[in-house]
């Protein structure tokens, strides 16, 4: 093809409606406005191909103002033979404003507001939503709904907020008494929107009749969402909210006032449906808040809380509440008070009413745990110990970078050289001494005592191995024993620096098993209200074992050849099988002493390393970092500790001894060096 050819091809106009029609709708989807209504614009056929879209996009939620252009626009739409299909939502606002305050009590008077409103509904067949607003609210910009008649009553000025009357509650008996008319008052989602309005004396009156059989009724039941804001009288709110069951949004706004909730089982006291929840400088009675938050903990997707408080009572269990929310994914936290008047959470540090905290704003289920967790801390404290890493947390505390939680967290506990000096600086008994350190015989229950206060303070073990607990049971015999297993992958390097892998769980239990419940259930409870994983067993023995297959083979075979388990499974063909052999071993162990094992249950265990290997994303086990910082290992716990109890049952354990002799060489020669 010569120039000429190609140059007039390349100026040939472009061939748009050769394209087929589902291509020209999928194209107008990605239009921004003013290129949608444009290209409405070039010609009829693009102007037929748009409509869906632009009905979709433009029609879906009208809002009417009470004045006669506005309603007769809305009227026109409504019997308009393509968009009005398209109507979904209508808003009725009903503020008077001053330019237009005769011709809008001339609507009124003559009553053609409650005529083209009824007539509206009627005529909308796919209509499933209609609000009632006091006031325009922001729902009503141009880019979140279609103002009828704005233009021809405002032109480019804004809309006149507040202009004349707050609170014109006439429009909640229109809106009602037109569905009525219209038939369908038993059909739609309704929307409320109160503005609070004093009476010449003073007096916060209701905004309609609660106690009209048209209300419960009709309309009680379908009210889906709900705004109060400024002077709305308190008792009609709390009327209000026990005669609605089947509120989805809810928000208050108020103005310092005190607001008593429902009580329990009637209007959003019986029913845990509400999903979003928005307050500002309101106070509530603390028990009921924290009643309420309960109620709707399972469904709460948002939280915005500003200003908001306690007259008596703290935080605590609301923050402990939200943090186990399973589907709160937006939330924001700013200015919240105890019965001190004091901002409560860390990341505000203002006290003493100041009411220009900073704002925390939240946007997934993992960052709300996390910082409640931090908040929580405002009325716990913790200590720890560190030895080789000691300069650098007392500094700067520790760098958390996980998977799970996410990076660069930082946490700065209070830091001691031991828990001599750990016991100098409380001002109170210890509720929990938390042991992570390895699982060494003979020495950690001497370390730890001087901070131990008898018959008070319960000690967790977080270790790993088998029958590691009998020595504490000996060393603090008036003392809650609670045995946990972890699963945590986590590597320190450098001092400070903590990675975090992809599980995170702890399987907590009393020891013995026997023993009283209550305070590895009250752990357990504190880990998860901290955005934690934690599950109560009441025999956690046999989930140590079952962690035992891991443990006894891994890590001592990655400590003796210096890899990480995926590099072990490569390195022969021989060595899955091997591995495996090992943890039947230890299974085998586990069944002489009353806990069962399937083969493939520990196959699935095996398989976890496994499924690493194609991923290249091998672990170190702790043998093997303890190894590669020069420490010394938990041979006993881990490896003798099993093979001695198999021993002891007549349980043929010949490749735990192996890994026994092989590994205990390596522990000592450690020790030596």
């Amino acid at each position: 093809m010569d120039n000429t050819l190609i140059s007039q091809e390349l100026e040939a106009p472009f061939p748009l409606l050769s394209f087929p029609p589902e291509l020209l709708e999928y194209i107008s989807v990605h239009l921004e406005d003013p290129d949608l209504i444009n290209i409405r614009r070039v010609c009829r056929a693009l102007n037929g191909h748009t409509v869906n879209i632009f009905g979709k996009r433009f029609f879906r939620h009208l809002a009417v103002f009470l004045h006669p252009t506005s309603l007769t626009t809305l009227l026109k739409i409504c019997h308009h033979p393509a968009f009005a299909k398209y109507v979904h939502r209508v808003t009725v606002c009903g503020e008077q404003f001053k330019q237009h305050k005769d011709l809008q009590l001339s609507v009124e008077q003559s009553r053609m507001d409650r005529t083209i409103l009824t007539e509206v509904f009627q005529v909308l067949k796919n209509l499933q939503t209609v609000a009632a607003f006091a006031v325009p609210q922001e729902d009503l910009s141009p880019n979140r709904a279609i103002t009828c008649a704005l233009k021809q009553l405002f032109g480019d000025d804004d809309i006149p907020f507040h202009s004349h009357t707050r609170g014109y509650d006439r429009v909640y008996e229109l809106v009602m008494q037109t569905l009525e008319e219209a038939n369908i008052h038993d059909k739609m989602d309704l929307l409320f929107d109160f503005w609070g309005t004093d009476t010449p004396a003073g007096m916060k009156k209701p905004f309609f009749d609660i106690a009209s059989p048209a209300w419960n009724q009709h309309f009680a039941n379908q009210v889906r969402a709900i705004s109060l804001t400024d002077n709305a009288n308190p008792d009609w709110i709390k009327r209000l909210l026990t005669s609605t069951p089947n509120v989805l949004e809810l928000a208050f706004y108020g103005n310092g006032f005190s607001l008593d909730l429902p009580s329990p089982s009637v209007g959003l006291r019986n029913k845990a449906k509400l999903r979003h929840l928005d307050i500002y400088n309101v106070f509530f009675p603390h028990d009921d808040w924290v009643a309420f938050l309960r109620l709707h903990a399972d469904t709460l997707e948002t939280l915005y809380l500003k200003r908001v408080g306690f007259i008596t009572g703290n935080w605590r269990e609301s923050l402990e509440v939200i943090g186990t929310m399973p589907q709160i994914q937006d939330a924001s936290f700013s200015s919240l008070y105890d019965d001190k008047a004091s901002i409560v959470h860390p990341w505000t540090h203002i006290h003493c009413g100041s009411l220009h905290g900073r704002q925390l704003n939240l946007s997934s289920n993992k960052d709300i745990k996390l910082a409640l967790s931090a908040t929580r801390g405002e009325w716990s404290s913790t200590t720890t110990v560190c030895r080789s890493n000691y300069d650098v947390v007392k500094k700067d505390g520790f760098i958390i970078n996980s998977s799970i939680f996410g990076q660069g967290i930082r946490f700065k506990p209070d830091v001691t050289h031991d828990c001599i000096e750990a016991a100098e600086k409380a001002t109170q008994p210890y509720d929990y001494m938390i042991v992570c350190s390895k699982a060494i015989p003979d020495t950690i229950p001497k370390l730890i005592a001087p901070a131990v206060t008898p018959g008070h303070t319960a000690i967790v073990l977080i270790q790993n191995g088998v029958g590691i607990e009998d020595e504490y049971a000996q060393a603090f015999p008036n003392n809650p024993i609670i045995s946990t297993v972890v699963y945590l992958p986590t590597t320190q390097r450098p001092a400070g620096v903590i990675k975090h892998g992809e599980v995170e769980k702890l399987q907590v239990g009393p020891y013995p098993s026997s023993a009283s419940a209550t305070h590895a259930k009250a752990f357990t409870a504190l880990v998860t209200s901290a955005g934690g994983t934690a599950e109560f067993h009441s025999d956690v023995q046999t989930k140590r074992w079952f962690k035992l297959f891991v443990n006894a083979s891994w890590n001592p075979i990655c400590a003796l050849t210096l890899s990480k388990d995926a590099e072990v499974l490569t390195a022969s063909e021989e060595a899955a099988a091997v591995l495996l052999d090992v943890m039947l071993e230890i299974r085998d162990v586990a069944a002489a002493h009353g806990h069962e094992f399937t083969r493939e249950e520990v196959v699935m265990q095996l398989g976890r390393a496994q499924d690493r290997v194609p991923k290249n994303a091998g672990i170190e086990p702790s043998m093997l970092q303890d190894v590669q910082q020069g420490r010394r290992i938990e041979v006993e716990a881990i490896v003798g500790n099993p093979m001695r109890m198999g021993k002891a049952k007549g349980v043929k354990c010949v490749r735990l001894e192996m890994l026994y002799v092989l590994a205990k060489a390596l522990d000592l020669h450690i020790g030596r060096t």
